[in-house]
């Protein structure tokens, strides 16, 4: 999306799952303009390893004017938005937990294409 050719990617794994809920990352990826947070398969929490990784790389972003989160999902799968929405708000708690202001921040679950991912966080500067 705003991931620019040739810019640097940080990728971070995850490996945690645990049972009701499933924690864990796959990995965060991180450039310049944007973090990306790829939650496995099933999984809407963070562990206690993730929220520090996660925080390290929000840094820049956190600092910012404001802060715009978003996750694309498939068209007509309910169980993928509703997916999307824990997975964007568990980003948005560990912003607020590093002090930025709720109304900094601008969420949205919206629907794409068959192929949106709704494992994927973007948080990006507004």
């Amino acid at each position: 999306q705003n991931i620019q050719a040739g810019a640097p990617v940080t990728i971070v794994p995850a490996t945690a799952i645990i049972p009701k809920p499933p924690k864990g990352l796959d990995k965060i990826l991180t450039t310049e303009a944007e973090v990306i947070v790829k939650f496995k398969d099933e999984a809407v929490k963070l562990t206690k390893a993730e929220h520090v990784e996660l925080r390290d790389a929000l840094k820049t972003i956190s600092t910012t004017s404001g802060v715009r989160i978003f996750v694309e999902v498939p068209t007509g799968f309910t169980e993928a938005r509703r997916m999307g929405f824990y997975r964007a708000m568990e980003v948005r708690n560990e912003l607020i937990e590093m002090k930025v202001p709720p109304e900094r921040i601008d969420v949205s679950v919206r629907e794409g294409k068959n192929r949106a991912n709704a494992s994927n966080v973007h948080v990006t500067p507004k």
